[in-house]
C-alpha cells in the first residue's frame, strides 16, 4: 500500500470567486464536505484512491471535470481545487432525462456498434426526446480496448447534451483476458484512463445520482470494499427526504438492499440484460432498458428509456429507436375485411389473443408502470370491452385458456389464473425466485393441470387451486432465463427446449425426468429459438446453426437433422399435415417436408419497421407463430404486414397494418385476430378470396 497523502483544496464558484460550502468531495471511499469558505481535507492512499471526485451540487456544473486522477501524488496536496459554475437549469424541477444502457461500442468500421452509428443514434435520443441530460448504464464498449473507449468517448462528447456514464463489465473484459488469471485486480485501469471514475454521484433538480457499478467480478476485494463504505458514505450524505435515483449495471443489488432500503431510494435502473422489465419493490421502481444499437435480448425493440422527474415522482416511458429511412405505410387491409377494430392501452409485443366461447382476451403488458397490465376480455363479436384484470408485473407471453380459466404467468413469476367469463381472480401463484424471474414463456394446460416453464425449471399447477404438484429444477445458466421458448404436451410428456442442453422430456404425471437428447453442438443463437412443435409423435426444433431437428417424441432419437436453413436460426415454427413453416431470422419462410427435410419452398418478408431480433438491425424477420385458415398459411411480419400464402409458398394478397405484427394471430372459426405492436386490435375476415394449393 502507498503511504498516505493529506490532500486538501477548495470548491470555487467562478462567477463569484466564492467558496462553495457543504459540497461533497470524496476519493471513492470517504466522503467529506467543504466549510464554510469551501475548503476540503482528505486522506488520499493513490495506490488505493484513484481519484478525488466531488458531487457537482444542483445548480451548478463543472468548468473542466469534477475528478482529479492522483496518479504521480508523491507528497501532501493543497492545490487540489475544483471549479464550479452555475448552471441555474439544473436546479429546476420538474425535468426529464434519458437512460440508455449497453452501447457496446467496437472499432469494427462495418459492426452494429460502431462509434459513428453510436453518436448519430444518440444525437437522434436527444433530438426526439429533449432531456436535460442522458445516464449510460455500463458495456459502453464491447471488450473495453482503449480504441473502443476513445470511440464511445468521442461518441458522446459530440452530443450537445450532458452525459453521465458507468462502467459495466464488458467495459472491463480486455483487462480481464489479459490478467488471466484474473487474480484479486481491478479490471477498470483502460476505463478510468480514458472515461474517469467508475463511480460516482451527482445532484440534479432537487434529486440524487448515484452512478454504482455492480459487477463485482471486475472489482479486487479491496475496491469491493471501498466501493461499499462509499455507497454507505454518499448515502448517509443526503437528508432523509432527498429522493435518489441510483444507475447500476445489472439488477443484482440484493448486496446493497440494507443500504438502498434505509434511503429515499425511488428508482433504480439497469440494464445488462439487453431486455425490458419495470417492477415496484419495497417503494422503489426498479426498470431494465433495452440496448440502442440492436433488438433486446426479450426482443424488445432496441430503444432508451425518459424518465420525468417532479420532486419524488417519477414516470417512466419506454421509447422505441425505429430505424432510420424507414416509412410507416398506410394502412391497406387487402384481403381481409375489418369488422371490428379496438384499441389497447399499451403496445402489444409477444402477447397473441386466445378465445374462449364468444370471449377473446388479451394479456397486456405495461413497461411504464402506470397499472395498465393485466388480462383484458373483449366481446369477440362486437369488440366492446368486457372485463380487466391487473395483473403483479406485465405479462411477456401468450396465456392458456384451460376450462373456465385463463392462465397467464407475469415476467417476475406469478401465476394468474383468471375465470375467463366474469373476471373474478380464482387463484395466484408465486414461482421460486419471485419476483427476480424473467418469465417470457408462455404456459401450456390439460383438463386437469397447467405447466409452467423457464430455464430454471418445469412444474405442474392443479388448475382447480394452482396447488403445485411436482416441479422438477433444471440445471440452467443464468445468461439464457430470457428464452420465449416454453413447455409443449404430447402423450404422456411435457416437453422443453432448455438452452446449451438440448431438449427435456418429463413426465406430465410425475415430472419425472424420462429423456434428454442434445440439438445443437454450437449453441450460440439457442436463446434465441422458438419453442419446438409436435405432430404425429414427432417434436421439430431449431438445432444446431442453421439446422432444424426433429425428434422421436417417445424416445428421444433423432430422426433427422440437416442443415436446412438459408439463415443462422429459426425465430418462429409452426406445423399442418406434412409441412414444416420455419421463418428464419433473415426473413425467409421456409417449407419443408416434415419427414425428409426437403425444402418445398420459399417467400421473402419485408423490411423490419423496428429491430427486435436480439443483437441485430436492419433485418427481414418474423417472430409470430405462422397460423392456418383454410388453406391459407398466414404470415405476420415485423414489416407490420399479414402475408397470405398457399401452400405452394404463393402470396394471394398482404394486410399492410403500419407496425410490426410480433404477437401470434388468433384464429377462430372464419375470422383471424390479430393484434399490432402499436396496440391495436383487429377483427378480420377475408374478403371474398379463396387460396388454393398444391
Amino acid at each position: 500500500m502507498m503511504q498516505s497523502r493529506q490532500i486538501s483544496g477548495r470548491i470555487n464558484d467562478v462567477d463569484t470567486g466564492k467558496g462553495l460550502p457543504n459540497v461533497c468531495v470524496s476519493n471513492g471511499q470517504t466522503v467529506v464536505r467543504s466549510d464554510s469558505t469551501g475548503c476540503y481535507h482528505l486522506i488520499v492512499s493513490p495506490g488505493d484512491h484513484r481519484f478525488v471526485f466531488v458531487t457537482t451540487p444542483d445548480g451548478y456544473e463543472s468548468v473542466d471535470a469534477f475528478y482529479r486522477s492522483t496518479a504521480g501524488w508523491e507528497s501532501s496536496r493543497e492545490d487540489i481545487d475544483f471549479q464550479l459554475r452555475p448552471a441555474p437549469a439544473r436546479s429546476r424541477q420538474p425535468f426529464r432525462f434519458v437512460h440508455v444502457t449497453d452501447t457496446h461500442v467496437t472499432l469494427d468500421e462495418n459492426g452494429p456498434t460502431f462509434g459513428d452509428f453510436v453518436a448519430t443514434e444518440l444525437a437522434r435520443v436527444v433530438s426526439i426526446a429533449e432531456p436535460a441530460f442522458l445516464t449510460i448504464g455500463g458495456d459502453l464498449t464491447e471488450s473495453g480496448k482503449i480504441g473502443e473507449l476513445r470511440r464511445y468517448r468521442d461518441a458522446v462528447s459530440s452530443l450537445c447534451t450532458p452525459v453521465f456514464s458507468m462502467f459495466g463489465g464488458h467495459d472491463g473484459i480486455d483487462e480481464r483476458f489479459k490478467s488471466w488469471p484474473y487474480g484479486d485486480i481491478t479490471k477498470t485501469r483502460h476505463y478510468e484512463q480514458i472515461i474517469g471514475p467508475a463511480w460516482y454521484s451527482f445532484d440534479w433538480g432537487g434529486c440524487h445520482f448515484v452512478m454504482y457499478p455492480n459487477e463485482e467480478v471486475c472489482f479486487s476485494s479491496a475496491d469491493r470494499r471501498h466501493l461499499r463504505q462509499w455507497l454507505e458514505q454518499d448515502l448517509s450524505q443526503q437528508a432523509s427526504d432527498r429522493p435518489v435515483i441510483m444507475t447500476t449495471h445489472s439488477d443484482e443489488i440484493a448486496a446493497i438492499e440494507d443500504l438502498v432500503s434505509r434511503h429515499n431510494v425511488v428508482l433504480v435502473l439497469f440494464g445488462h440484460w439487453h431486455s425490458s422489465k419495470v417492477i415496484r419493490r419495497d417503494g422503489r421502481i426498479e426498470a431494465c432498458t433495452p440496448p440502442p444499437a440492436w433488438g433486446g435480448t426479450d426482443a424488445s425493440p432496441r430503444g432508451y428509456r425518459v424518465v420525468d422527474v417532479d420532486r419524488d415522482t417519477v414516470q417512466l416511458e419506454l421509447k422505441a429507436l425505429a430505424p432510420p429511412g424507414i416509412l410507416q405505410p398506410r394502412t391497406d387491409f387487402g384481403p381481409f375485411r375489418v369488422e371490428w377494430q379496438q384499441s389497447l392501452p399499451t403496445p402489444v409485443h409477444r402477447c397473441g389473443p386466445v378465445s374462449a366461447e364468444d370471449n377473446l382476451l388479451m394479456a397486456v403488458g405495461d413497461e411504464e408502470l402506470k397499472e395498465r397490465q393485466g388480462l383484458y376480455c373483449f366481446d369477440a363479436r362486437t369488440g366492446e370491452e368486457r372485463w380487466r384484470v391487473a395483473t403483479d408485473t406485465s405479462i411477456k407471453n401468450q396465456p392458456v385458456i384451460a376450462g373456465e380459466l385463463c392462465v397467464a404467468v407475469s415476467v417476475a413469476g406469478q401465476i394468474h389464473a383468471v375465470d375467463h367469463v366474469t373476471g373474478s381472480m380464482r387463484w395466484q401463484v408465486r414461482l421460486p425466485g419471485y419476483p427476480d424471474r424473467w418469465n417470457y414463456a408462455s404456459p401450456v394446460a390439460d383438463d386437469r393441470s397447467v405447466y409452467v416453464g423457464t430455464q430454471q425449471g418445469l412444474s405442474s399447477h392443479r388448475l382447480e387451486d394452482g396447488h403445485c404438484e411436482w416441479q422438477t429444477p433444471l440445471a440452467y445458466d443464468v445468461f439464457t432465463w430470457r428464452c420465449a421458448a416454453g413447455p409443449v404436451l404430447d402423450g404422456e410428456f411435457v416437453l422443453f427446449f432448455q438452452v446449451r442442453r438440448g431438449i427435456v422430456a418429463v413426465s406430465r404425471e410425475t415430472g419425472e425426468l424420462r429423456w434428454r437428447r442434445a440439438v445443437a453442438e454450437h449453441e450460440g443463437f439457442a436463446d434465441k429459438y422458438p419453442s419446438p412443435v409436435v405432430v404425429d409423435g414427432l417434436l421439430v426444433s431449431g438445432g444446431d446453426s442453421g439446422h432444424l431437428v426433429v425428434l422421436d417424441v417417445a424416445t428421444g432419437d433423432v430422426v433427422w437433422h440437416k442443415a436446412v436453413l438459408e439463415a443462422d436460426y429459426v425465430t418462429t415454427l409452426a406445423i399442418r399435415d406434412r409441412q414444416i413453416i420455419a421463418v428464419t431470422v433473415n426473413g425467409l419462410v421456409q417449407c419443408f417436408n416434415l419427414h425428409t427435410g426437403r425444402r418445398q419452398w420459399q417467400y421473402a418478408l419485408g423490411q423490419d419497421l423496428l429491430d427486435m431480433i436480439p443483437r441485430r438491425r436492419g433485418l427481414r424477420s418474423a417472430l409470430a407463430q405462422p397460423v392456418f385458415m383454410g388453406e391459407a398459411i398466414i404470415v405476420s411480419g415485423i414489416d407490420g404486414c399479414l402475408h397470405v400464402l398457399d401452400t405452394d409458398g404463393e402470396c394471394h394478397g398482404r394486410a399492410v397494418l403500419g407496425s410490426p405484427i410480433s404477437a401470434t394471430p388468433h384464429v377462430a372459426g372464419e375470422h383471424l385476430y390479430v393484434a399490432t405492436y402499436d396496440g391495436c386490435l383487429f377483427k378480420l375476415a377475408f374478403d371474398g378470396i379463396e387460396v388454393t394449393g398444391g
